[in-house]
């Protein structure tokens, strides 16, 4: 799911990506996969996941490549961002989202 953020004249400030991600059984890492849209089934515990992927593996809403124009920034386009993310991981079905930043990104950090 590609996220837009744009001003009242259609101008891109800002954009995200939102896909599932399943933990790799050997390290745990989130290794984004993409799920096509309506794959999300439900298990017996009631949480979402990806078919396939079973309880202790289920895959995550995982929101990577989050930028703003640098005229954006420092304006809440990239909380917009992440606030849009949230809504439609909700709408997923999850209660929670996994964001990918970079350790040498200072300001996300």
């Amino acid at each position: 799911e590609l996220i837009l953020a744009v001003d009242a004249r259609g101008a891109l400030l800002g954009c995200a990506d939102l896909r599932l991600a399943a933990p790799d059984p050997l390290t745990g890492a989130l290794a984004p996969a993409v799920v096509p849209r309506g794959a999300v089934e439900h298990g017996a515990e009631g949480r979402a996941r990806r078919p396939g992927v079973d309880s202790d593996l289920r895959a995550r809403p995982y929101l990577s490549n989050l930028a703003v124009c640098p005229d954006a920034r420092r304006r809440g386009v990239a909380t917009a961002l992440v606030l849009a993310a949230e809504a439609c991981a909700a709408d997923w079905g999850f209660g929670e989202l996994c964001l990918e930043v970079v350790e040498a990104n200072d300001p996300a950090v």
